[in-house]
């Protein structure tokens, strides 16, 4: 066998995508500097310590690791915290990451992670159990209108809807057919590449009881990977880009909705 063709391969693996998975790819010579040094916890940001799964469902993995992973939201979510809600519902909750961050910055909060996906609701129990958070994040499946309303109409003082869930949120966060919405803050990633009048849509149903913030996706560059390693060196920078970058199919945005009726946020 040529001396080169293990070498090649290595190469190969770490520095060149699958073709069929190139959404969400990241070289795997990345994946294991960051997950050393990160020891497989989020190393910063509003869920700094919180542990991870090996894989995350449907997203950047070491964007999640590394802490910069929709830090658009991070001031958001500290007002969140800030104003210590009851109870933190997470539509599309996928492998945890707001599930159980929130629970670990909020001892005394109750969570309700709703997750369609199978293989993401697996993950997700596996995040519950690594941050031992067992009997304090209930999982459920789909979010529907009558489970989320269950959820709501319980006697919460304080109430938090954190949604995304890829673009049910049209039918879910509307208060003509959930009017306990009217007093959650609500935060919701909107898919306009998906529902190009949502963002109009959602502002127009609770500006009458919200104040409303929209929160525009910032770049992300080779600069914000924090590691350096030989691989970092003969890495073309694009692939630094991919592991802290969030690799969405278009420009996004948040909506983050303090509710007028209750104690502002």
């Amino acid at each position: 066998m040529n001396l080169m063709t293990p070498f090649l391969k290595f190469v190969g693996r770490a520095f060149l995508p699958a073709p069929w998975r190139f959404r969400h790819w990241v070289p795997q010579s990345l994946k294991k500097l960051v997950a050393k040094q990160c020891g497989n916890q989020v190393a910063t940001g509003p869920f700094a310590g919180l542990r991870l799964p090996d894989e995350s469902y449907c997203s950047v993995h070491t964007a999640k690791l590394i802490g910069c992973y929709e830090r658009e939201l991070n001031p958001s979510i500290e007002a969140i915290i800030s104003w210590q809600p009851d109870l933190v519902v997470n539509i599309g909750a996928a492998e945890g990451y707001y599930a159980a961050g929130f629970a670990i910055r909020l001892p005394n909060v109750s969570v309700r992670a709703f997750e369609y996906a199978p293989e993401a609701r697996r993950l997700l129990e596996k995040t519950i159990q690594l941050n031992d958070l067992t009997g304090r994040v209930a999982i459920a499946g789909e979010c529907t209108i009558p489970g989320l309303r269950e959820c709501l109409q319980q006697t919460w003082l304080k109430r938090v809807v954190v949604c995304d869930c890829d673009g049910p949120e049209r039918f879910l966060l509307n208060p003509s057919e959930l009017p306990e919405l009217v007093g959650c803050a609500i935060l919701v990633e909107t898919h306009e590449f998906l529902d190009a009048r949502i963002n109009e849509d959602l502002k127009a149903r609770f500006a009458p009881t919200h104040q409303i913030i929209a929160l525009g996706q910032t770049p992300r560059s080779a600069a914000d990977f924090p590691f350096r390693s030989w691989v970092t060196v003969l890495a073309p920078a694009g692939y630094r880009l991919a592991a802290v970058s969030e690799q969405r199919p278009a420009k996004n945005e948040w909506l983050f909705m303090q509710p007028l009726a209750v104690a502002k946020i």
